[in-house]
């Protein structure tokens, strides 16, 4: 039944389009086309943008499942978006089976899996291809701890090494997966009835949890050390305070958004809390700690969804306590609402435990369940209407970022997305205004005094920004504006080679293939390995009847890019034929 639901929920946004990062990750990736090498993407980060100095994500499996979806629907979403809805139903069948395992009851947990499924937060996991690795990470984890809550209560060593192998796959799906041996702790302690009881549960948590961490030591240690040398374990000591004072914000506004699920837009801005609170930070976490000890023990003698979900949420959370260095733009703070997709198990194990508690405390017990049965039925009724219109917003990407900068207009990230909705539409004119208002916030929030001294990630902004007003400016016939925009490129980022390809491509575009010249080389040294400078270049040489430079520029190509290798051996083809 909940399957089902969460079918009927999900069903209108199958026909949406590539959107976001979908794009990059997805339809214009050019590696997802290649299997000859493809053990390559266990050795290299998820994506690679060191000067911008962005995290790099290390998700080997997310890749490969890309490209088993390449080869299974080519560019077509509707395929993608269909593999994202079975992730999600997989999900809501393993916390059915995992809550009822915890509390022995299965309509709590037809509560709980119910609300998880059809939450309009899950859109941002669900509907956004690029959700992937969240929802397969999320199987990973709810799939090793169910085996691993069987392996207690039942001694099969099959489930115990199941839960490592899963625990194994989730963490090359995404990062999240590593809360995993934390959670595992947390069930095992405070699982109480149909588990362990008493100091067995400390005594299997010292014996079988020791495995979980030190593979998850051993992960660290591979990624941050060989694999992805420089990623997000780098800026762990930078504001790390500010972060975590900052969190206690977001925390209240997650909480009212797991009951009130309204005005969701992807990012959500706190503005940051700078020391001066960190005794009330301290009380709090200590608070915390205690209700948390306090519940572990009550678990002895109610069902122990409740203390299971408390913790379930904290554990959930936890990075994105401030640890990871989660986007910072000027004094806001950015997070964004798939951080919630597997916390909200804990808020729903609370509430259908108290639920449970209370059914079963009160003497009439049929008025109290025709009441309980029609909220839940109203909530349910609610939620379902927001997903199916929150799926909606992903129909368009000009109506998604719309959406994002009304709720957030004092961002530069929104405006600057906006300006790339209008860019993609065609839309030149109004692009350039939101692409300016962007490149001013940018200055504004950053507090820099001009662009040269701006952060790596504001100036990679800033250089999209650019790359996108210098396109529009020539799309609307103010050549000239262009020109000028690609030399502030050239000024700004002397050592890109972007600048020196935009100023050839105007030039090329006017018919002024001398001047083009000069600066497609410039970008083609800088660069030998872009394919559209490559391509830009050859042409350049061909205009002005330079044939013999033409195909060396040619034959060099086709030993670095994929695409000009492709090229070349079609017309070998053509050739033979």
């Amino acid at each position: 039944m909940v399957v089902v639901i969460v079918v009927l929920v999900y069903f209108n946004s199958w026909f949406n389009p590539f959107i976001l990062d979908d794009a990059t990750h997805i339809r214009d990736n050019p590696g997802l086309r290649e299997w000859e090498n493809w053990t390559a993407i266990f050795k290299s980060p998820f994506f690679e943008f060191p000067e911008a100095g962005l995290a790099q994500y290390y998700r080997p499996l997310t890749i490969l499942t890309y490209k088993v979806e390449y080869l299974l629907f080519a560019e077509n979403p509707f395929g993608f978006h269909l593999v994202n809805t079975a992730f999600h139903c997989l999900n809501t069948i393993l916390v059915f089976l995992l809550c009822r395992l915890i509390g022995g009851y299965a309509g709590p947990a037809f509560i709980i899996s119910l609300l998880f499924g059809i939450h309009p937060l899950q859109t941002e996991e669900v509907s956004y291809i690029s959700g992937l690795g969240g929802l397969a990470a999320g199987s990973a984890v709810l799939s090793s701890a169910y085996f691993f809550l069987r392996f207690l209560k039942e001694k099969n060593r099959l489930y115990y090494l199941s839960s490592i192998f899963l625990f194994v796959l989730g963490l090359f799906y995404k990062e999240g997966a590593m809360i995993a041996p934390f959670l595992l702790f947390w069930l095992t302690i405070a699982s109480g009835r149909g588990q362990l009881s008493g100091g067995g549960r400390w005594r299997a948590a010292l014996l079988y949890l020791p495995v979980f961490f030190l593979i998850l030591g051993g992960y660290l240690f591979l990624r941050s050390s060989i694999v992805v040398p420089a990623d997000f374990f780098s800026g762990l000591g930078g504001g790390l305070g500010v972060r975590f004072l900052t969190f206690g914000k977001g925390l209240w506004v997650y909480l009212r958004l797991a009951f009130f699920p309204l005005h969701l837009h992807f990012y959500r801005s706190l503005e940051l809390i700078y020391p001066g609170w960190y005794p009330l930070a301290l009380l709090i976490l200590g608070s915390c700690v205690l209700f948390l000890v306090r519940l572990t023990v009550r678990g002895e003698r109610s069902t122990p969804l409740i203390s299971v979900g408390a913790g379930w949420f904290v554990i959930g959370l936890s990075p994105f306590f401030g640890g990871v260095p989660i986007i910072l733009e000027g004094r806001y703070l950015y997070w964004a609402e798939h951080f919630m997709y597997l916390p909200l198990i804990g808020i729903w194990m609370v509430l259908a435990g108290a639920l449970f508690e209370l059914l079963n405390s009160y003497p009439d017990r049929r008025t109290l369940r025709a009441a309980v049965g029609g909220c839940l039925l109203l909530l349910v009724i609610s939620f379902a209407f927001l997903t199916v219109r929150q799926n909606s917003f992903w129909s368009d990407e000009l109506i998604f970022f719309r959406r994002m900068a009304r709720h957030e207009p004092r961002l530069f990230r929104t405006t600057g997305m906006l300006g790339v909705a209008y860019f993609n539409k065609g839309m030149w004119d109004k692009a350039i205004v939101a692409d300016t208002e962007a490149r001013k916030k940018l200055l504004d929030l950053s507090e820099a005094r001009s662009e040269a001294e701006l952060p790596p990630m504001d100036k990679y902004m800033l250089k999209t920004i650019l790359i996108r007003m210098a396109q529009s400016y020539y799309s609307l016939g103010n050549t000239a504006r262009s020109r000028e925009i690609a030399l502030e490129l050239q000024r700004f980022f002397p050592d890109n080679y972007i600048g020196y390809y935009i100023s050839g491509w105007i030039n090329l575009k006017s018919g002024d293939s001398a001047r083009a010249l000069t600066f497609l080389e410039e970008a083609y040294r800088l660069n030998p390995s872009d394919f559209k400078t490559a391509r830009a270049l050859i042409r350049c040489y061909q205009r002005l009847n330079n044939f013999q430079r033409s195909r060396e520029v040619w034959r060099e190509a086709a030993e670095r890019i994929p695409a000009f290798r492709e090229a070349r051996e079609i017309l070998k083809r053509r050739n033979q034929k």
